[in-house]
């Protein structure tokens, strides 16, 4: 397929009596979501050790690795059946044929990488092990595409095909992946991090705001597109409020941490400052009497869990409504100085009476 008719597949369209473009061309859409991606992983270094280490794949091979993924989460669209839900965009490519029954494009992704697996340049000694990440991007709107057969040749036609076969060359060269990629046999852990990362990098790379409508210019390829992309993926990040607030990471003592604290700490507020942090996942039990300051124990082990690096948030739950609405009483500026000076961190009490 020529260049040129790769940029003629929409993925986004809006009313015909909205102002401005009418239509995002499916790549640049694609390049965007891939963008957000990237950058929230480059941003947020807790989730990417965690993905890296479940796909057991180096943190610098992670972000490019994704960013493909990212880029292929609405393959789907390049299915004539997709396409003609705007009659008037349809490619040139499908000749006039209006297909506008019922489509799910997250299906179809999948289906697409079930029947033409080699089209995703997926490559490695166990190609089925890709299949939950394929299906985790695929299903960024929330639920996993369905398991439904689909007539590939059928929804896609013989241009959605070499559409999608394409692309999927082209952001194997923007994202320079390697012909063989050894990941890990049991990705499942790891598609549900992805899936997250996915559905919150297509919510935020589909605000028009933040990425406006554009057509092909002339001399834009999707090189340097990208490199635009991912200057809007950074604003846009940096506004939606969704990055994480940076941890305070220099020690605090009890006083510092809880402000009003009076007298030594306990025998066991003096072993939450002090124990050995493991290496890996942890649970730490404390056990001890009413008003014994239980609670600034455990913010204690938060806030030397986050400045280690081991995590950067804390979720607190108690057994009743009337607990919960006091702990939170209790946070409301307690939480800040866990994280560094000039952050914002949220503090959110998630039960149904909240209001």
């Amino acid at each position: 397929m020529r260049e040129e008719d790769l940029y003629r597949f929409w993925g986004k369209a809006r009313p015909p009596d909205d102002e401005g473009p009418q239509w995002h061309p499916l790549v640049f859409h694609c390049v965007d979501v891939a963008a957000v991606g990237c950058m929230f992983l480059r941003e947020h270094p807790l989730l990417r050790t965690r993905l890296s280490t479940l796909l057991e794949v180096d943190e610098e091979q992670l972000v490019p690795l994704a960013g493909y993924l990212l880029a292929l989460h609405d393959i789907g669209k390049f299915a004539k059946r997709f396409q003609s839900k705007v009659p008037h965009l349809l490619p040139s490519c499908f000749d006039g044929e209006v297909d506008a029954r019922s489509y799910d494009h997250g299906a179809g992704g999948m289906f697409l990488y079930r029947a033409e697996p080699d089209l995703f340049g997926l490559r490695s000694d166990t190609p089925r092990s890709w299949l939950p990440l394929v299906s985790a991007v695929t299903g960024h709107h929330g639920t996993p595409p369905s398991s439904e057969n689909l007539d590939i040749r059928r929804l896609f036609g013989k241009a959605g095909v070499e559409a999608a076969r394409s692309f999927a060359a082209e952001m194997r060269t923007l994202f320079d992946l390697p012909d063989k990629l050894n990941i890990a046999r049991k990705c499942e852990p790891a598609s549900f991090a992805l899936a997250g990362l996915a559905v919150l990098s297509d919510w935020v790379g589909s605000k028009v705001e933040w990425f406006p409508y554009q057509h092909r210019s002339l001399g834009t390829d999707l090189r340097a597109y990208w490199h635009s992309a991912q200057e809007r993926a950074e604003n846009a990040l940096r506004k939606s409020g969704v990055l994480p607030a940076r941890p305070r990471t220099e020690g605090m003592r009890y006083s510092d941490l809880v402000k009003g604290l009076k007298g030594e700490p306990s025998p066991m507020q003096q072993w939450a400052s002090s124990v050995d942090l493991p290496e890996g996942p942890a649970l730490f039990m404390i056990e001890d009497e009413t008003g014994s300051g239980k609670t600034e124990a455990a913010l204690m082990l938060a806030h030397r869990l986050m400045a280690a690096g081991k995590a950067d948030g804390l979720y607190m739950a108690l057994p009743t409504m009337a607990t919960a609405n006091a702990m939170f009483a209790r946070l409301e500026g307690t939480h800040r100085r866990l994280f560094a000076d000039g952050e914002l961190p949220s503090v959110v009490l998630a039960h149904g009476a909240r209001k």
